[in-house]
């Protein structure tokens, strides 16, 4: 990824319950709640009723006052002339049917907003339940951060509890490529393995790490605390690396339906495919090809491709237990391995090992970091190579991207992948031959 990615590292879930309002809190005028508390009406007797009520009581006139209103006796009927209701009853009425027409009317016009409410509140509801992604960009992080992102695959995934800050401790290191390109790295590493592997402030040391583009002698740098570990959901980081661009690196741009988009990344960068259940490298993978993104899937829409500029940085990051995370605001699902990159492009029209040129082989290679050596392509082209099933440069590229590097004799490495290995050089990464195992 280059250093325009932005990856995820937090995601703020609106809620989706509804809202209560307690009217116990509200206020009125007066510093009084507005309670539950009913207030019976009054209205004032005018003085035919006062002195009609004093002579059924046989009581002294009084002056007039306010009392609770009753409703009149039966022995004494309001006419309905007379009734206090009628003064607003009537219109009350009259503008209640008139908006129930209203409402009839407009209702059964087509197209009509009254009959959209269940779209309405789908719409709503979704944009309600979107999380709010927040985004780093790629050459920010640090070891000891967190980014979000969970493994698909479940079989990928380690289940070792969270990293220890106090067991561990921060290298910066420094390594030239077999092409002179640079690369920095950032690791967190417990004690116990710098040790094993005899890590000490300014010396130098084999690192093995084909799945992050990072073999060969270390030279280390610094050796500090580890940072504190970020706290809250995600995976730890655990490497971040550097790349230089190689001259002329082919970078990729990737536009998805959903307005996401990659700046730049290396063709061999697997991305998760729904359509293939698979992490594939993203050169791979075609436009219409269904990503996930975080809540959801999209598609690919363009995939466009570009030479690397001149001193360009390529960022890619090693993470605890799930082994991936996610870029851009989308969130789209990445492994934070890239697979060898062995595409064998100059080679696409040749069908057969056994009958590639010594330049088709060696050409094949130009880009992948490594060179064969006269004897590993001789090796390639045997025809007892064939009769063990390696037979096309996709079988060649498949023995990259799934061996195990493990140790060989007088300090070689061996890739080994089914029942062949190819033999090669960690100091100088040539490749010295292919071989049964």
């Amino acid at each position: 990824m280059d250093e325009r990615t932005n990856l995820v590292i937090d995601l703020n879930r609106p809620t989706t319950e509804p809202v209560v309002i307690d009217l116990s809190q509200l206020r009125g005028n007066s510093d009084s709640a507005w309670e539950a508390t009913e207030v019976e009406p009054t209205v004032t007797e005018d003085a035919w009723e006062r002195a009609a009520r004093e002579q059924r009581a046989d009581v002294a006139p009084r002056a007039s006052h306010t009392v609770p209103w009753q409703p009149p006796a039966a022995e004494y009927p309001l006419d309905a002339d007379e009734s206090p209701w009628r003064d607003w009853i009537r219109p009350l009425l009259s503008a209640a049917c008139l908006l129930f027409a209203a409402f009839c009317l407009l209702k059964a016009i087509p197209g009509s907003p009254l009959n959209a409410t269940s779209s309405a509140n789908e719409s709503l509801a979704s944009v309600v339940t979107q999380p709010e992604i927040r985004t780093r960009k790629i050459e920010e992080f640090d070891v000891g951060m967190r980014a979000l992102g969970r493994n698909p695959i479940r079989g990928e995934v380690e289940t070792a509890p969270e990293p220890d800050a106090e067991r561990l401790r921060k290298l910066v290191l420094q390594m030239t490529k077999v092409s002179g390109r640079n690369l920095s790295v950032k690791l967190l590493r417990p004690l116990a393995w710098i040790e094993a592997n005899g890590v000490v402030e300014g010396g130098t040391f084999f690192l093995d790490l084909p799945e992050m583009g990072a073999v060969g002698d270390a030279h280390v740098e610094a050796i500090l605390p580890c940072p504190p570990i970020a706290p809250g959901s995600g995976n730890v980081v655990t490497g971040v690396f550097a790349h230089e661009a190689e001259t002329g690196q082919p970078i990729l741009s990737v536009t998805f339906a959903n307005g996401a988009y990659i700046p730049g990344v290396t063709d061999n960068h697997p991305v998760y495919s729904v359509d293939r259940n698979a992490f594939l490298p993203i050169g791979e993978m075609r436009e219409g090809e269904t990503v996930q993104v975080e809540g959801g899937t999209t598609q690919i829409t363009r995939i466009a491709t570009r030479p690397a500029r001149p001193g360009e940085m390529l960022y890619n990051l090693e993470t605890y237990n799930e082994h991936v995370y996610q870029v851009t605001t989308a969130g789209v699902l990445v492994h934070n391995s890239c697979i060898l990159d062995i595409r064998f492009r100059g080679a696409r029209g040749i069908d057969s090992l056994r009958t590639a040129t010594h330049h088709d082989i060696s050409n094949a290679f130009s880009q992948s970091g490594f060179k064969p050596s006269s004897h590993f392509i001789a090796r390639v082209k045997d025809i007892r190579t064939e009769q063990l099933g390696l037979n096309t440069f996709d079988d060649l590229e498949g023995m990259f991207r799934n061996g195990n590097i493990v140790d060989a004799n007088d300090g070689l490495k061996a890739l080994v992948h089914g029942d062949m290995a190819i033999i090669f050089n960690p100091n100088t990464n040539v490749l010295v031959t292919l071989t049964p195992w």
